[in-house]
């Protein structure tokens, strides 16, 4: 209580020292008038015309003041001043980023490609909700990129798996050269058995005949047997 009791007594004369500074017209007499009579209601009118919460009409009991420039210079003078509110900072979006999205896909749960944030994965699954969909972009040489890790995939093979790995060279991988077409389709090439085509296996890693082969979104010569091509559209991340 009796630090409440300092701390009012010092703002007291703080607000004194800077009254004793301006000009006593009439204008500031009605403000300060007020605040002695209603306690604190003139520095609540002041802080409120300031934030804007009431209309920019000088009060009545003001009307000596001519304008707001003065009403504002006389609150300034009773200690109450304008606040600028801080801008709220608001997250950055790489408009250059896409999604992967299956053209023609018929099933809402399956649209948009996902993958691990982690080292060395691959594309396993869909999602129809984009706040769950990876994000890509292309570098300029052509790499696909997701979260910092590049699209690769095995130096010989016919069809092989697209990893997403830090530097795919260090796993004996190729790195995929990629371009968004006029409609804005992804194009990719893989290794030199000139591996074009999307399409997604099932099956996990080591299936046979290729141990390094892990199912999931792959890049081939051909359409394999067990697998269904796959046509990416790169969808803006600023434009959904």
């Amino acid at each position: 209580m009796r630090s409440f009791i300092v701390l009012s007594f010092v703002a007291t004369l703080v607000a004194a020292e800077t009254i004793a500074t301006c000009a006593r017209d009439n204008c500031l007499r009605a403000v300060i008038a007020t605040r002695a009579k209603a306690a604190s209601a003139a520095s609540t009118d002041c802080s409120s015309y300031f934030k804007g919460t009431i209309s920019h009409a000088v009060p009545t009991y003001a009307s000596a003041c001519s304008g707001a420039a003065r009403y504002s210079s006389a609150c300034s003078c009773i200690g109450v001043t304008r606040t600028t509110a801080s801008p709220t900072a608001t997250p950055s979006i790489d408009c250059n980023a896409f999604y992967l999205k299956i053209q023609g896909a018929t099933n809402p749960d399956i649209v948009y490609a996902v993958l691990s944030s982690q080292d060395d994965q691959y594309i396993f699954s869909f999602t129809g909700n984009t706040a769950e969909a990876a994000k890509f972009t292309l570098a300029a040489d052509g790499s696909l990129v997701n979260n910092g890790h590049i699209a690769g995939m095995e130096k010989a093979t016919n069809l092989g798996t697209v990893f997403f790995q830090t530097n795919p060279a260090t796993s004996n991988r190729v790195t995929l050269k990629c371009t968004r077409s006029a409609t804005d389709i992804l194009n990719c090439v893989g290794n030199a058995a000139a591996t074009n085509l999307f399409e997604f296996c099932p099956g996990t890693c080591g299936r046979p005949p290729n141990p390094a082969f892990c199912g999931g979104v792959a890049l081939g010569k051909y359409a394999d047997n067990s697998c269904a091509p796959l046509t990416f559209q790169t969808i803006g991340v600023c434009t959904v």
